[in-house]
């Protein structure tokens, strides 16, 4: 998928790389970029990469997603550019939301991140959820399982309930989070990994048995 295809991945990195120049006198040295469940800051990285990281990861995303193959754009029937287009958008959204949390608690502000990061994390998952249904067989993009790859029922089948399972988690953690419950966050990846996989292979060894 090319960068064309990633506009608003595009204005999203473009807009932190400009907010960067902007603040990067007024932050401190070093600036934190890691926090625990509490929401502390208890990691620190030294200027310049410690503040460049972050626009720099929102790069590398849209780098990632213009390589990955998609079909011709005269191709009305794949929906696959459009699917990675709104993915890219929503992980570089995260991201760009991330750092300008970092950039105002490095500035002094109060900014609960121990219930932001697993909200946006929460967020990340509906968007994801809301796509992983109509995603075509492929080998980049989706659950790939041994079992989807090789059995297009499978891959649909597996799919259709990894989007209900990414949604519903989603919107729990997202919630819970803000409740307190940061301490899911944990068992959320954990379900949201393990649940569709074993799924996958649960029907390739009902199919076997039959």
């Amino acid at each position: 998928m090319t960068l064309h295809r990633q506009p608003i991945s595009i204005a999203l990195s473009g807009g932190l790389w400009l907010l960067t120049g902007l603040l990067y006198r007024k932050l401190p040295d070093p600036i934190p970029t890691h926090f625990n469940l509490a929401g502390q800051a208890d990691g620190f990285a030294p200027k310049p990469w410690g503040v460049l990281i972050f626009p720099i990861m929102t790069t590398v995303v849209l780098l990632v997603f213009a390589l990955i193959p998609t079909p011709p754009q005269s191709d009305p029937q794949d929906e696959r550019p459009q699917i990675l287009s709104r993915l890219s958008a929503a992980v570089v959204m995260m991201l760009v939301a991330v750092s300008v949390a970092v950039y105002l608690v490095a500035l002094g502000q109060p900014v609960p991140m121990s219930k932001l990061i697993p909200s946006l994390l929460g967020l990340l998952l509906i968007a994801i959820g809301n796509v992983l249904g109509t995603v075509s067989r492929n080998r980049w993009v989706g659950i790939r399982t041994p079992w989807t790859l090789n059995d297009p029922e499978n891959w649909r089948k597996t799919h259709r309930l990894g989007s209900k399972v990414f949604v519903s988690v989603g919107g729990f953690l997202t919630v819970a989070a803000w409740m307190g419950a940061s301490w899911l966050l944990l068992p959320a990846v954990v379900t949201v990994a393990g649940v569709p996989v074993a799924y996958s292979y649960w029907l390739t060894r009902h199919k076997t048995i039959e």
